[in-house]
């Protein structure tokens, strides 16, 4: 991920960084983006040794919304709820962002509307830009949060305001160099998509 996209920040906190667990944004991103490069490549193959970890599991987001937690319909404000900061529901909120129905790995009936092309997701994340106040623009994203921000190429200060609370500063604007095609690109399904896998709503 460093060498491909940009040099990545360094995750602190991460250490356990179950794939259900609730840790925080950095690691989140980071640990999400790996999860989700294994399933997108090996799909079915995806085994772990435990035989707990594959690829429906992230289809069907079961690491965001395990029986424990309950997470549909929570509200923003219950941090055990919060996918931005499980690596699990990051890594299945990538995933549906560029498989669709017709993938072989895609759940019958799931939720995803998306089918982005993965070298738009890559250019997205390697050249999105964050801008906070009295900071310049040379800041690369370190949550899902700002990948987000960068897929929908804005920051919406009600988004900013309402979700993602464990975000200090707040980003106030966004660059990413990605070219958007719509179809298939288009800002309310990657809204519907995030707040779904992310938040359970």
């Amino acid at each position: 991920m460093s060498r491909a996209l940009y040099e990545y920040p360094d995750p602190v906190g991460c250490s356990p960084h179950p794939v259900d667990g609730v840790t925080n944004l950095t690691c989140a991103w980071v640990e999400g983006w790996g999860d989700f490069f294994a399933v997108y490549i090996l799909g079915a193959d995806l085994v772990a040794s435990s035989g707990s970890y594959n690829d429906t599991d992230f289809e069907l987001n079961r690491y965001y919304n395990t029986p424990s937690r309950n997470c549909i319909g929570q509200p923003v404000t219950n941090l055990a709820c919060d996918g931005s900061r499980i690596e699990g529901a990051v890594a299945a909120f990538l995933l549906d962002i560029v498989d669709n129905t017709s993938s072989p790995d895609d759940i019958p009936g799931d939720d995803d509307p998306l089918a982005l092309s993965p070298s738009y997701l890559a250019t997205a994340v390697k050249t999105c830009r964050i801008s906070t106040p009295g900071v310049p623009w040379l800041q690369v994203p370190n949550g899902i949060d700002h990948i987000i921000y960068c897929l929908e190429t804005t920051v919406d200060p009600t988004v900013a305001a309402t979700y993602f609370v464990t975000r200090y500063p707040k980003p106030t604007q966004v660059f990413e160099g990605a070219t958007e095609v719509s179809p298939p690109w288009n800002q309310s399904f990657i809204r519907f998509q995030w707040l779904f896998d992310l938040f359970g709503q």
